[in-house]
């Protein structure tokens, strides 16, 4: 009930989906408003040069997945060609490729952390991935080679990747 008595921020972003995304309601009003304010957040920048991020709160069944596929579809369209996508599960890999095709973004490629090889994601080892979607799930993260070196964890793997 708190949260009620606090206005919502001042909408000015301005969305660029194909038209066919809002008119055959590929996106819910509310997923649509989520969208809106996440990549209006997004075009802040931190004091370090990185970009601010949103935080979706919504429970199940809610449609997230269709509101993180939309996400991702306007950061394409601006020119951000690489996004994270964090889960609890693999399996929901093709639950993901699923909600960008329903919201139009087909060409979007989601490729799963725990394929590639330890190294460069964009190196020739790994298909040399410089754009799409890397699916990873939340124990990935913790994944840790033996071998060494710069790409010895799945984080750091991500973040130089980004």
């Amino acid at each position: 009930s708190s949260l009620a008595s606090v206005e919502p921020p001042q909408v000015w972003f301005d969305l660029k989906f194909p038209e066919m995304v809002i008119e055959e309601v590929r996106l819910s009003a509310l997923q649509l408003e989520a969208v809106v304010y996440a990549c209006q957040q997004h075009m802040n920048l931190l004091a370090d040069g990185s970009r601010s991020g949103f935080l979706i709160g919504d429970g199940a069944g809610v449609g997230k997945g269709r509101t993180i596929a939309g996400i991702i579809y306007q950061n394409y369209i601006e020119g951000r060609k690489k996004a994270l996508w964090l889960s609890v599960s693999n399996d929901l890999k093709y639950d993901a490729i699923r909600d960008l095709h329903d919201v139009g973004a087909k060409k979007i490629n989601v490729y799963a952390l725990n394929k590639f090889h330890y190294g460069k994601i964009s190196g020739k080892r790994n298909g040399r991935v410089r754009k799409g979607v890397i699916f990873a799930t939340y124990s990935s993260l913790i994944g840790e080679s033996s071998s060494g070196g710069k790409y010895r964890t799945r984080l750091n793997q991500l973040l130089h990747w980004l």
